[in-house]
């Protein structure tokens, strides 16, 4: 019995970080509605625990980021320090995109500035917020930004390109040639595998194609990702293990998005082509403004995606589980008419979600809870004994008194794998 007890610990350790963990509450992070008048366009990210949430600031018009210190929500320098191009409710105007160095907790900062429509970076340091050199003198469109060994990366369209570049520290250059497009007007989604630093794009409404940069030119990742009416929504591209994902909204009725049509799919590449997670949409109801992250505790990708479900008016939270997408339980029920959500997921699952709140004048919400994740099956070792023992005595008397005495004895152990989940 010397090997039981591992055998047990091993269980409970993997039942509480990969088992059927559904008892999962949901509370906010300090304050709800803590922006001081409506906030649009939220964008979230956690760093050691912190949350930082970037958005337009109507009370002070522009961009603002507000961090939680423990007990309340500060705002990050000076309120509305971006130029941001105004934003209203339901609008994408301005694509403001926080991202954070992992490693320094040092934030970014990309949207469209309000007088030039330039794309604008700026990042925090030295308790404000400064702006990363120019990236452009033109006219852009739909910026993305992303962070790779303390590089901040950028993708944006302008006039008949699309262009990714690289903050070399003392001004922007080029990654790879532009790529030339028919419309440059549309969102850009911009990701990097952050184990090898690859950097991937996208951009259009469909069908779009997804780019990878191979250390010296961009070449497309197989066909061109097909939709069935076209993107109304936001899209995002991520990585996770070497492999794209891509997640994006549409109207089920081809109508141009509107109650009841729109639907949230997740496409990713196998390989040889790109294929539908689940094969359709992530959830039956009409849900808009998704939102991805990941979740690699069990050794694989499981991807996680927040929404505004416009059928219940709360947020709903998906996770793609044995070739299905799952219902994981969605905020408290009354949280009200939520829109531009954001999600993440911290390296222990918890998750964090933001977005603004229509029960309260449209402001800032933060929820978090430990995801209540569920791995798929997976081999842990089952230890089977087996005793065997014979035992044979045969006498035998003769004439000359000759005596015959045989036993046999046989010992079997063996180990093998079993399928649990």
């Amino acid at each position: 019995v010397f090997w039981i007890r591992p055998l047990v610990f091993s269980a409970l350790f993997f039942l509480a970080t990969c088992g059927n963990l559904f008892a999962q509450t949901w509370s906010s992070v300090g304050s709800t509605c803590f922006s001081p008048n409506a906030a649009y366009q939220q964008s979230l990210v956690v760093c050691n625990g912190t949350p930082y949430l970037a958005f337009y600031d109507v009370a002070n018009p522009g961009l603002s980021v507000q961090t939680y210190n423990g007990s309340s929500w500060a705002y990050l320098g000076a309120p509305g320090f971006g130029n941001m191009t105004t934003s209203i409710r339901n609008s994408a105007a301005g694509y403001p995109e926080l991202a954070m160095n992992p490693v320094t907790c040092q934030p970014y900062v990309v949207f469209l500035d309000h007088n030039t429509n330039v794309v604008t970076v700026e990042t925090y340091i030295g308790g404000a917020w400064v702006k990363l050199g120019t990236v452009n003198a033109a006219t852009d469109n739909g910026p993305s930004l992303d962070i790779y060994n303390g590089v901040p990366y950028i993708s944006f369209g302008s006039g008949s390109n699309e262009y990714v570049e690289m903050w070399n520290g003392s001004s922007w250059v080029a990654v790879g040639s532009p790529i030339p497009v028919a419309n440059s007007t549309t969102q850009t989604s911009l990701a990097v595998d952050p184990a090898t630093g690859t950097l991937y794009l996208t951009y259009g409404t469909g069908p779009s194609p997804v780019w990878k940069y191979n250390g010296t030119s961009w070449v497309q990742v197989g066909s061109n990702v097909s939709f069935s009416n076209g993107i109304v929504g936001n899209k995002a591209l991520q990585i996770c293990n070497g492999e794209p994902f891509f997640v994006y909204e549409e109207s089920a009725g081809g109508g141009g998005g509107g109650r009841g049509n729109r639907q949230v799919y997740v496409q990713t590449f196998n390989g040889t082509s790109w294929v539908t997670l689940g094969g359709g949409s992530i959830s039956a109801d009409d849900i808009e403004w998704p939102s991805m992250s990941f979740c690699t505790l069990c050794g694989v990708c499981s991807p996680v995606v927040a929404v505004d479900e416009e059928t219940t008016l709360t947020v709903g939270i998906f996770e793609f589980l044995n070739g299905a997408w799952t219902n994981i339980g969605a905020l408290p029920s009354g949280s009200g008419d939520v829109e531009t959500v954001s999600l993440w997921l911290d390296a222990n699952c918890k998750g964090y979600v933001g977005f603004m709140d229509a029960t309260c004048n449209n402001q800032n919400t933060v929820y978090s809870s430990p995801l209540p994740l569920k791995c798929p099956p997976t081999a842990t070792p089952t230890r089977t004994a087996t005793f065997t023992s014979t035992f044979t005595a045969t006498k035998t008397s003769t004439s000359t008194s000759t005596s015959t005495f045989t036993s046999t004895s046989t010992s079997t152990s063996t180990s093998t794998p079993t399928s649990t989940s």
